[in-house]
């Protein structure tokens, strides 16, 4: 398996791939009885070693889908091996967005939650925050469900590292769905540091991208103009959906050592 470019190795005795809830649960009954490790996989993203194991892994791709939307109370419910890129259009349609999330979507749900994956904006907490109830398989081979009334359950199964058993179902506080505005820069490094306060306060999100060579804008997959070098041809996109964003044509970087920032403003829709 290979985790955001590194490769741990693991050989588990079974790699098993259910498709319902209730083969999960006879998989890890079975575990209980063989007296087996069970480990959860998402989409292999962390760079913890979490799923190396001698015992059995669980593949949770097949685990997948959007559960419900509640406008009202401004939450989303997903099973387990959903996608994050997944959200989008279901939420969209819904009159909802996730409140945050990385620049990278392709992490299982359950694996964001349990290993604190986040976002940036330093009024925004990490997907792990914004869990609010989960349906999960214990260690006993039982299905419980936690919910705010159980705060101490709660606060556990937030970035849990699979401690508490196997995620199969969440429940995400939500956001009214909104536009964003991306602006990629490239200033030097002591642009960076003197305008570092401002740009923080300033922007919803702020993250910036340390450019070592003109080889780094194209292994970052930053948009540059048309006919630089470090061009990637990018479409320019003023305000688009969360999950579906598109960078405006940015300046390009000034030689090695600049850095590439990136910054998000609320956008008219």
């Amino acid at each position: 398996m290979e985790q955001l470019g590194r490769k741990p190795v693991g050989h588990p005795a079974y790699t098993v791939r259910p498709r319902t809830d209730e083969e999960v649960l006879e998989v890890v009954r079975y575990a209980i009885k063989a007296g087996l490790p069970v480990r959860a996989v998402g989409a292999g993203h962390s760079f913890t070693p979490l799923v190396q194991t001698g015992g059995i892994l669980l593949d949770l791709a097949g685990i997948s889908g959007i559960t419900g939307t509640d406008t009202g109370r401004l939450r989303a419910r997903a099973r387990a091996g959903t996608a994050i890129s997944d959200f989008g259009e279901p939420l969209w349609n819904a009159g909802l967005s996730l409140t945050n999330q990385g620049d990278i979507d392709k992490q299982a749900i359950a694996g964001a939650l349990s290993t604190g994956t986040h976002g940036s904006g330093v009024e925004l907490g990490s997907f792990s925050s914004a869990l609010r109830w989960a349906r999960l398989i214990n260690g006993h081979g039982e299905i419980v469900e936690i919910g705010e009334h159980d705060l101490r359950e709660l606060k556990a199964a937030q970035v849990a590292l699979g401690t508490l058993g196997i995620l199969l179902e969440v429940e995400l506080a939500v956001s009214p769905r909104y536009h964003l505005a991306e602006q990629i820069t490239y200033p030097t490094w002591s642009e960076t540091v003197a305008n570092w306060d401002a740009d923080i306060a300033g922007n919803r999100h702020y993250s910036f991208l340390w450019c070592q060579g003109e080889e780094s804008a194209g292994l970052y997959e930053l948009p540059t103009p048309r006919g630089n070098p470090w061009s990637t041809a990018a479409t320019p996109s003023a305000t688009t959906p969360w999950t579906s964003m598109k960078a405006p044509i940015s300046p390009a970087p000034r030689g090695p050592g600049a850095t590439a920032h990136i910054a998000f403003t609320p956008a008219a829709s």
